[in-house]
């Protein structure tokens, strides 16, 4: 499978605190403004669903997502609620959260830790990136 196709045509949706969608590669004035009123200058978006892009069922999956919620409320960040879905329909929504004010590294550190292969990295006056973890590059060589 192209993991990174996939990813790229997917949207990835913000609910909270205005509701939006990111595209990898393009730039977003509304999250630029959202990053302002929050006065950060970069931002996160992480999921815990399917490990390692494996389908896994709801269960697992929202005992994940919580867990990952627990660890972003430990960290002095502003988290909101969103989902990511493909735009071919073939693979399922994933729960997600928008994570404002976190470091680069702790992000990567975080989407390592629960198994995904990439996650969206955001700043003021760029694209949106989408960052692949270790985890993607050892195992899709």
């Amino acid at each position: 499978m192209d993991y990174r196709s996939a990813y790229k045509n997917t949207d990835y949706i913000v609910f909270a605190p205005e509701a939006l969608v990111l595209t990898v590669d393009q730039s977003s004035p509304k999250m630029e403004e959202i990053l302002i009123k929050y006065n950060c200058k970069s931002a996160a978006f992480l999921t815990a669903w399917n490990p390692l892009s494996q389908v896994t069922d709801d269960k697992s999956n929202r005992a994940a997502q919580q867990q990952l919620a627990v660890d972003l409320h430990q960290l002095d960040v502003r988290v909101f609620e969103g989902v990511g879905i493909g735009r071919d329909g073939d693979w399922p929504g994933e729960e997600s959260f928008l994570v404002l004010g976190i470091e680069r590294i702790v992000a990567d550190q975080i989407a390592v830790k629960y198994n995904q292969y990439a996650w969206l990295w955001i700043e003021i006056s760029h694209r949106i990136e989408l960052v692949m973890t270790r985890h993607f590059i050892k195992n899709n060589l």
